[in-house]
């Protein structure tokens, strides 16, 4: 498909949050801090590169599959964690909320250097479910669980914090190479399903968590969650889990744990209220029967809303919510 570069950084249209045009290091470019599309064009597979620039910290991003300018596939560059294992971070956006806290580790996020104040190119490819975010020459990211479904969608650019973005083409006859997805190896004590109250049964994600974002825009009241499982006797639990942000967890109607869990401007990786099993646990003695779990989950900042849940014992036999 032959662009005129040009013209495709004068059609953008911005979505939410303020663009500029002008020139940065003798490119014709925009600065943008926040969402803008790409008009008409729609693809469900393919590709979109650009050249992007930033001159401190901020989130250099490029979208796809865009259904809204609340529900997108996102992936961008990080100059102020250059090197970290964060650099490259995929963060899709579920009822306006990025949800990078549940989605990182191997398959989520990639160490790259993000030099400040030059610029880089940064490519992504997606097909079905998959997809593969490069920056210039070195290792890409490689995404083999795409979190919304695969369906046609509008492509543009984002940022949190002002960056530069130039030379932006399109790539409709972009393919990945064929190569099988790594397997999910999950412990059977994972739940997969929970109640919602008000909405009902929700799974959780192929990776085991679940993504509140992806059935509930952000709300003052907390979501109010549910599951049931048989222990075939007296017997010990242990409960590990993760979660965001606030959570008050119930064992057959009685408060056994409650904390926050947010993120932290510091660059540690458990400052950063990521959602991962195993980060809190809770211990007890159960009886002979069916017991109830009820999880009081609150939202408090926009980077995403979930948690993990495992129950341990040696009889236990999950129950679906009746």
């Amino acid at each position: 498909m032959e662009q005129n570069l040009a013209t495709m950084i004068d059609s953008l249209e911005l979505q939410y949050g303020e663009m500029e045009r002008g020139v940065y290091l003798d490119n014709p470019a925009v600065r943008l801090n926040g969402l803008a599309l790409l008009p008409e064009t729609m693809l469900l597979d393919g590709g979109i590169e650009a050249w992007i620039a930033a001159e401190g910290a901020a989130y250099c991003g490029l979208v796809f599959r865009a259904q809204t300018a609340q529900n997108f596939e996102l992936a961008y560059a990080q100059p102020h964690t250059s090197k970290s294992w964060d650099a490259l971070q995929y963060d899709p956006v579920f009822n306006g909320s990025n949800t990078w806290q549940m989605y990182h580790g191997p398959g989520f996020q990639h160490a790259a250097e993000v030099p400040t104040g030059e610029w880089l190119r940064l490519r992504i490819y997606f097909q079905d479910g998959r997809a593969l975010v490069s920056l210039g020459n070195q290792p890409p990211l490689r995404i083999d669980h795409l979190a919304h479904a695969p369906v046609s969608g509008r492509l543009g650019l984002w940022s949190y914090l002002p960056a530069w973005f130039s030379e932006v083409r399109i790539l409709p006859e972009a393919r990945l190479p064929e190569q099988p997805a790594a397997p999910l190896v999950l412990s059977p004590a994972l739940v997969r399903e929970w109640h919602l109250d008000g909405y009902g049964a929700v799974a959780c994600e192929p990776e085991g968590f679940l993504n509140l974002n992806r059935f509930l825009a952000s709300r003052e009241e907390p979501a109010v969650l549910r599951c049931r499982f048989l222990a075939e006797r007296h017997q010990d639990l242990r409960l590990s889990f993760g979660f965001s942000d606030h959570l008050e967890l119930f064992l057959d109607g009685l408060l056994v744990f409650e904390h926050n869990n947010n993120w932290h401007n510091k660059p540690a990786w458990h400052d950063r209220g990521y959602v991962a099993r195993n980060m809190y646990s809770v211990s007890t003695e159960i009886e002979r029967g069916v017991h109830e779990l009820t999880a009081r989950l609150a939202v408090n900042e926009p980077f995403g809303w979930g948690l993990v849940m495992a129950a341990e014992g040696k009889a236990l036999q999950p129950l679906r919510w009746l």
